[in-house]
């Protein structure tokens, strides 16, 4: 249901609009790394509509138009699609994202796009001279995104034309960088996926203050695939012989009907860990924050195996990095090498093996004191605001 008029919109022309693929638990976003660059744009006194697609049919059916206005956020569409099939829905989006583009008269200024399916129309509106100047964010990337022969050629042909046509792709990390440059990006910006620095003042925690033993895993969501959550419940389980108060928070949505998280739940029960580890779901950024903030040590490791993985950028790292939580990690993302060389974490090749290194670390207090003041110091040289800051300057002041 529409929340106020083409007429009032006529009056908050958007500078800036956006069409993006949304990962959605119980109804509720998770927001990522291109979340922070609207959040420094609208702190800006930016006005962004938002096309919202899900990236998931299945799981929430809803196409959202929202738009932003400083602190206020209004809904102006909440849509059913057509069918719970991405396959039928993708070829759809283009059509929704051009009506409403013209509808709410969101043409002229800036367009961004975060995946290649979402990017198409935004090519064609600026190929058109719909709008000045495209942004193209490259969330992610992979050789080999999807299973199927066809499906994967496609997408692969239209990040290659999404990413030449854009007038400026941002990348999240330096081997993304150098993939996009080679696929012919006119121009490229490195932004990573750092946080705000001094926004997360509030939520850190001195580490004397610290819940004891305490681990933390965060992911977008509980599976063994891509986060090895159960590697992680199994060090639980080792650690926990020679330190029976361990704890570990797992963050991130999950199904209690999926098979592998039954396994996990069994595992559990069965090994007694019911009172050393928590799964808390898909929570709310602050509770996220307050939750890794009063843990020790952050846990990040990632499936090697899966292609998109060396080119990614770890937000769960960044994260535990500004709030001062040394890191358990291993090497299978860019971010992890350069925690390691920043000195703010320990690089493992396998969860499971991490015991030890766990063990020592809360034992020894100093060496556990100045990684996490490794972690501040690193992450508040990648603050995220700062890099925004010059990307807003270089390229969209004048917007």
């Amino acid at each position: 249901m529409e929340t106020f008029s083409i007429r009032s919109m006529d009056r908050k022309k958007p500078d800036y609009i956006v069409y993006i693929h949304r990962i959605y638990s119980d109804k509720r976003v998770k927001k990522g790394g291109l979340d922070i660059v609207f959040d420094y744009l609208i702190s800006k006194g930016k006005k962004i509509l938002l096309i919202e697609f899900p990236l998931y049919y299945k799981s929430y059916n809803r196409v959202i138009i929202r738009y932003i206005d400083k602190k206020e956020e209004k809904v102006l569409r909440d849509i059913a699609t057509a069918s719970p099939v991405e396959i039928v829905c993708w070829p759809l989006e283009f059509f929704i994202s051009l009506y409403y583009t013209f509808k709410y008269k969101a043409l002229g200024k800036v367009v961004i796009s975060a995946d290649p399916l979402t990017s198409f129309p935004a090519v064609v509106l600026r190929k058109l001279n719909f709008f000045k100047f495209h942004y193209y964010h490259s969330v992610d990337y992979s050789t080999n995104r999807f299973s199927s022969k066809l499906i994967n050629t496609v997408y692969s042909k239209m990040l290659v034309f999404a990413v030449r046509s854009a007038d400026l792709v941002g990348a999240v990390s330096p081997p993304m960088k150098k993939e996009l440059e080679k696929m012919g990006a006119k121009q490229t910006f490195l932004l990573p996926n750092s946080v705000d620095y001094n926004e997360f003042e509030k939520y850190r925690v001195p580490t004397k203050k610290r819940k004891k033993h305490s681990l933390v895993a965060t992911c977008a969501g509980v599976t063994n695939k891509l986060f090895m959550i159960f590697d992680f419940i199994r060090l639980v389980n080792k650690l926990k012989k020679t330190v029976p108060d361990i704890s570990l928070d797992i963050i991130g949505p999950h199904d209690p009907e999926d098979k592998q998280f039954k396994e996990m739940a069994e595992y559990i029960s069965k090994n007694k860990l019911d009172k050393n580890i928590k799964f808390h779901g898909l929570v709310p950024k602050t509770k996220n924050l307050e939750i890794i903030s009063k843990c020790m040590l952050g846990l990040a490791f990632h499936n090697k195996e899966i292609s998109h993985v060396e080119f990614a950028d770890s937000l769960k790292i960044r994260e535990y990095a500004a709030l001062g939580l040394p890191i358990i990690a291993n090497d299978a993302t860019y971010t992890s090498h350069e925690m390691r060389k920043e000195k703010a974490g320990i690089l493992i090749s396998n969860a499971t093996k991490a015991n030890k290194v766990i063990e020592e670390l809360f034992e020894d207090k100093k060496r556990y004191s100045e990684m996490s003041k490794s972690a501040l110091e690193w992450s508040k040289k990648m603050d995220k605001k700062a890099i925004v800051d010059t990307l807003f300057s270089k390229y969209f002041l004048d917007m």
